[in-house]
């Protein structure tokens, strides 16, 4: 009878802590983005595949040893993931329908397609400029969220 009456408790508390309304709250591109610190994982074509580092130029390689923070206030900071010494400032900006993000920053400047942002993982379309062979005109730039 004991186990009868816990078993109930137990049961009437976890479906009263339930969320009521079944909705997930969905964040914006711009909570996304500044709610994380953000490393460079890979570089990717349209399709997926994985750019080999030997396609790269030295300044693609060196964003890999960057950490990427873009503040409420529209600063970005890129710091070494190293030492967290912010070696690099500048600013961000959405456009108004938070497809496209600017970024200001040397080294990594330029306006650049939002594919995916999304919880833990952010994906931005750059274009190639000519300076790759045999990705297409563009590529892509994985991020997952810095901890």
């Amino acid at each position: 009878m004991k186990n009868i009456i816990l078993i109930l408790c137990i049961s009437v508390f976890i479906f009263s802590c339930k969320d009521k309304s079944g909705v997930t709250p969905t964040k914006t591109t711009a909570e996304v983005l500044v709610q994380n610190s953000w490393q460079l994982d890979r570089y990717s074509d349209e399709n997926g595949k994985t750019i080999s580092n030997s396609s790269l130029n030295i300044q693609a390689l060196a964003l890999y040893g960057l950490i990427f923070e873009f503040r409420a206030n529209q600063e970005t900071r890129a710091s070494d993931k190293l030492t967290k010494n912010i070696v690099n400032k500048g600013t961000w900006a959405l456009n108004a329908d938070s497809t496209q993000m600017k970024i200001n920053i040397d080294g990594f400047n330029g306006n650049f397609g939002i594919v995916s942002a999304v919880q833990g993982k952010l994906i931005l379309n750059s274009g190639t400029d000519g300076f790759l062979s045999g990705v297409g005109s563009n590529i892509r730039l994985e991020f997952s969220e810095s901890k």
